[in-house]
């Protein structure tokens, strides 16, 4: 809260946030490796999910079979920054037990015959008791939905870039683009970063934003003409803001 108030009370004396490019929202779709609408055929994060697919599974609903979209759209890499391990890797194990609970399940003559109206719901969609066995059994065996994620990746020499520590640096975004890779981010660990009890003068990047930092920047400098917030400081309101 203290922080937040002198963020506030820093621009009514002329400084500026280090950049105006603000964190992006991704959705990570968690998919199962063994449903079908899986191309890799291996657990991963898809970039958009079809929530129309949650009508072939009600009884009831019938909606056309043209809005049955089996493309997910490109694999997402997301990986923890400071080990590099995919972030849902510690909890496939226990995924992976609910979806053969649930096989198992549908293979007992109890599980056949709670199966039986759903499969005969969706036989208008064209696909085959088979491959709704398997799409049901991944996704309701402890759900594609337990395990998605959204995140929120900060912009280079965007709000959270420069000075690690500077009050008016942004502290929201909680991942980072990996270089060189589409669709690949490293995720930033909760507490990681914090908000700044200081007020910096220079745009250089410095702590998780600096070019040591491992495995790379995060944000990196701030923007052009940003980040010398100490500079930027004119208690006047007689005149317009000034570097000093």
């Amino acid at each position: 809260w203290d922080r937040g108030v002198a963020h506030e009370l820093f621009h009514s004396v002329g400084v500026d946030h280090h950049g105006e490019r603000q964190r992006e929202k991704v959705c990570c779709y968690f998919q199962s490796g063994g449903i079908p609408t899986n191309p890799t055929g291996r657990p991963r994060y898809a970039t958009y999910w079809d929530e129309e697919s949650f009508n072939f599974m009600r009884v009831g609903g019938q909606p056309a079979k043209e809005q049955l979209n089996e493309e997910r759209g490109p694999t997402i890499v997301l990986r923890w920054e400071d080990s590099r391990r995919d972030v849902f890797e510690d909890d496939l194990p226990e995924y992976e037990r609910k979806v053969a609970e649930l096989r198992a399940y549908h293979e007992t003559e109890e599980g056949k015959a709670a199966l039986a109206p759903h499969l005969a719901n969706l036989a208008h969609t064209g696909k085959g008791a088979a491959w709704w066995t398997r799409y049901i059994n991944a996704t309701w065996g402890g759900g594609d939905m337990d395990m998605n994620r959204v995140i929120w990746v900060g912009r280079k020499n965007g709000t959270d870039s420069g000075n690690d520590l500077c009050v008016m640096k942004y502290y929201f975004a909680d991942a980072y683009r990996i270089d060189g890779q589409a669709d690949a981010y490293y995720l930033i660990r909760p507490g990681a970063v914090q908000a700044g009890r200081e007020i910096c003068r220079s745009p250089v990047g410095t702590d998780g934003n600096a070019p040591a930092h491992p495995p790379q920047s995060r944000f990196g400098d701030a923007a052009a003409g940003r980040g010398n917030c100490f500079a930027e400081i004119c208690p006047n309101d007689a005149i317009p803001p000034r570097a000093l």
